[in-house]
């Protein structure tokens, strides 16, 4: 009894030591030294230093063993805070140290991550990431997530020696954002990663099972005094050149233009791109769409992607809809009449301007604005040798505005509101909404509700509006967790002029239970098991849609291999009211079972490998998917990474929309096989200048056997036709890419790029037969180098006085 008594005292003497917070108050000093990861600057023997880490992963607050004691002492200046890292390690020559480029710091190296946060809110948190090779990252905590597409001006350097590795960082106060009234506390804490053992060490204690953010939990720096945030002003002046060839005609673009940022005040931020060029984003991965939705793609344009956070609540901020492809807002006819020798060709819509304003108060109010224009559009029509144009997309402006106040520890209220004006008579539209994240004061439960209005002006005083309310409550914290939500979409809700909403005129009801565990126990680390529902049906109508049931699981062991299962079974029939592309059809489909299991291996060896298998059956049609992703994992050394996937997608006895016949919509029995061969490659030269490869093929190939038509009651009855509406798509894309950043936060691009499709319906080929047809396609080479160079103004000015 007394042992089991003393047991107790212990396990909540150990939880109350945890809970708190732990304090570190740094130097203040006029003293500078130079970064050169040694710790030899004798300002570093009178600097404060944090010790006692506890582990973060797998374990739960068990300390850190001596042999990796990890020692971290802090001062700052007038113009930067600066950390000293020391990292015992019994194995030295074991430390992991593979090369890799900015903000890729979770591959095989250990790292250390800081976390600061001036606000001291739990969230609004800068984390500085620096690897055992000297790979910096760093990110801005969201609502969503870290942020990694901050990047931000900061010094540091690395060295390896007999007993662990050393960092040194400098953090200038330019790199961080401050609330109007400075205050003395600062949240922060440290993370220290060890790769070999896959453990993470935390200085302030992170419970892994709580509701609260991590940033939440964090640690203090305490009394920081007397510091004047600086002027935030810098200018990214840009030049780029293209080089194009294409059906033989070969055309050279040279552009320049300049990315503002300033600090209105110490939390305000304003961007601005002038004249900008995203010639060289990423390429989309591009497929074969059969649905009758739309496909959403990732924004690769690094302005819509860099600080965006606070644009990203609610789901109504869409930025593909700024530029890009043409959108047809004037309905013109782009199928063109080869019989009559007319073509249509169309080109990006250009972007004149973006600016966006982002910051938070004091109080904690996030307050964010984005305006973005852009210009005419028109098609070019080619008829009978004489070239003429067509309106396509007026000139346009974008913009959005969020409000969003946070309270109580992660609660939040916010107000969103998105607009889009067309100069003309062409349909303007505004989506406003309220959101609100409100955790009980333990931490324990959270509601989420959010009301949303579309209006679309279609002019002649014509507007139509539409609502969509969500509404969500649950456990969020510990072991058991659990959750219960509806999501009510009316039938004219329309965000898509600045959104992304792939279909309304929905009610979903959605529950969920979940036990987690997340310490390690028996063979696993941590593991999850989710079991759900999902009951939906039109909101117009209150018409059934679907049921179904479904159980996910997953599983961490000990050697760090995650591998777990994916049911979903369909019990009962189900209605698609959206598949025929007629408005009041639908269609029929059977009882339905899903299963996916996936496993993969530990990353820390040379050679990983990512399976995962799924298998859909429909009993009643002799319907059978397939879905087999392979997906190796290749490091030779540490500078060279490779990871080729191949993706099987293979529908057969599949029964979909097929065309429009004159009696209506015409639906088909096929087979459909999709194949997805991809290799993303890089070579680090070292941190700061990588060789990268991004080779991808998608071919798709759709061969109907019968065709139906669609009865009143959503079954199919065979068509007799002689329709033929057999299908193939081919698209390949290369982007070869050497980067080199030459000085802070500039860098030098040069990419080679080369893309071509074909699209035809002789589906008789076989892969290589494809690929030969395919090169034989019109293909677009290109080549093109950017140069932009950081100028800010503490920098420059210093440099001009001689500093």
């Amino acid at each position: 009894m007394l042992q089991r008594s003393a047991l107790l005292f212990f396990l909540m003497l150990s939880w109350a030591l945890q809970a708190q917070k732990k304090s570190l108050e740094p130097l203040k000093t006029k003293a500078e030294v130079e970064i050169d990861g040694s710790l030899q600057d004798s300002i570093w023997q009178y600097a404060p230093e944090a010790t006692d880490f506890v582990m973060l992963s797998p374990g739960s607050g068990e300390a850190i063993p001596a042999g990796f004691k990890t020692t971290l002492k802090v001062f700052y200046t007038d113009e930067a805070i600066y950390f000293g890292v020391t990292m015992l390690d019994p194995r030295p020559d074991s430390i992991l140290k593979q090369v890799t480029v900015r903000d890729d710091i979770n591959q095989n190296h250990d790292w250390l991550a800081i976390a600061i946060n001036p606000f001291n809110d739990g969230q609004n948190d800068f984390t500085f990431f620096l690897t055992s090779a000297g790979t910096q990252g760093d990110s801005r905590t969201t609502a969503n997530g870290e942020d990694y597409s901050f990047n931000s001006i900061w010094y540091s350097a690395v060295q390896i020696t007999d007993e662990g590795w050393v960092c040194e960082l400098k953090i200038p106060y330019i790199s961080l954002r401050f609330p109007n009234e400075l205050k003395k506390d600062w949240g922060f804490n440290v993370i220290r990663s060890i790769r070999r053992s896959r453990e993470e060490y935390s200085w302030n204690y992170i419970d892994r099972g709580s509701g609260y953010s991590w940033e939440y939990q964090a640690g203090i720096l305490s009394n920081i005094r007397d510091i004047n945030p600086p002027i935030r002003l810098s200018l990214m002046p840009y030049a780029s050149t293209y080089i194009d060839h294409f059906e033989d005609k070969t055309t050279l673009d040279f552009n320049a233009g300049m990315d503002l940022k300033y600090g209105i005040n110490e939390s305000f931020t304003l961007d601005a791109t002038l004249i900008p060029d995203f010639g060289q984003v990423a390429f989309d991965n591009q497929v074969l769409n059969l649905s009758p939705f739309e496909i959403q793609f990732q924004e690769n344009r690094q302005f819509f992607n860099e600080g965006t956070e606070l644009f990203s609540l609610g789901d109504l901020f869409y930025s593909r809809r700024i530029g890009g492809a043409p959108k047809n807002i004037t309905n013109q006819d782009l199928s063109g009449n080869d019989t009559a020798e007319v073509t249509v060709r169309t080109e990006f819509t250009r972007l004149l301007n973006a600016t966006k304003i982002s910051g938070r108060t004091n109080g904690n109010l996030g307050i964010g604005f984005l305006n973005a224009v852009t210009d005419n559009n028109y098609s070019i029509i080619d008829s009978a040798g004489q070239t003429s144009q067509r309106l396509l997309e007026p000139l346009t402006n974008y913009n959005i505005l969020v409000l969003d106040q946070r309270f109580n520890r992660n609660s939040s209220l916010s107000f969103i509101n998105t607009n889009v004006l067309r100069n003309g008579e062409y349909a303007d539209a505004n989506v406003a909404a309220l959101l609100a994240s409100v955790y009980t004061k333990s931490g324990q439960y959270r509601v989420d509700a959010q009301i949303k209005r579309s209006d679309r002006f279609q002019g002649s005083n014509a507007t139509i509006s539409g609502e969509q309310y969500y509404l969500r409550f649950g456990d969020v914290d510990g072991n058991w967790r659990w959750a219960i939500r509806q999501d009510v979409i009316s039938d004219d809700f329309d965000p898509n002029d600045l959104g992304f909403l792939a279909r309304n005129n929905q009610i979903r009801n959605y529950n969920e239970l979940e036990y987690a565990t997340f310490k390690p126990k028996g063979p696993f680390n941590r593991t999850s098991y989710t079991l759900f529902s999902v009951y939906s049906q039109l909101y117009d109508s209150q018409r059934f849609e679907e049921f179904y049931l479904g159980l996910n699981t997953f599983f961490l062991l000990r050697d760090f291999t995650g591998t777990g299962i994916r049911l979903r079974l369909k019990p009962i029939e189900s209605y698609d009211y959206f598949e025929p592309r007629v408005a009041g059809s639908y269609f029929y489909k059977p009882y339905n079972y899903a299963t996916i299991f996936f496993i993969s291996t530990d990353y820390r060896k040379p050679f990983a490998l990512d399976l995962d298998f799924g298998y859909d059956r429909t009993p009643d049609w002799d319907r059978d998917y397939y879905n087999i992703n392979i997906e190796p994992r290749i490091r030779l050394g540490d500078h060279f990474f490779i990871i080729p996937q191949v993706t099987f997608d293979l529908f057969y006895n599949d029964r979909g929309f097929a065309s429009f016949g004159s009696d209506g919509p015409v639906f088909g029995s096929r087979d459909v096989k999709n194949l997805i061969a991809l290799i993303d490659g890089r070579y680090a030269f070292n941190p700061k200048a990588s060789l990268g490869l991004r080779l991808r093929q998608f071919w798709s190939r759709v061969d109907y056997q019968d065709y139906y038509n669609l009865n009143a009651n959503g079954t199919l009855s065979l068509r007799e036709s002689s329709d033929d509406y057999n299908l193939y798509f081919n698209t390949l894309n290369l982007d070869l890419r050497f980067s080199w950043w030459f000085a802070p936060a500039s860098e030098m691009v040069i990419l080679y790029r080369v893309a071509l499709s074909n699209l035809g319906d002789d589906i008789n080929n076989n892969y290589l037969q494809n690929l030969n047809n395919a090169f034989d396609s019109p293909v677009q080479n290109n080549l093109s180098i950017r140069l932009a160079y950081f100028l800010d103004y503490h920098q420059t000015r210093n440099q001009l006085q001689g500093k």
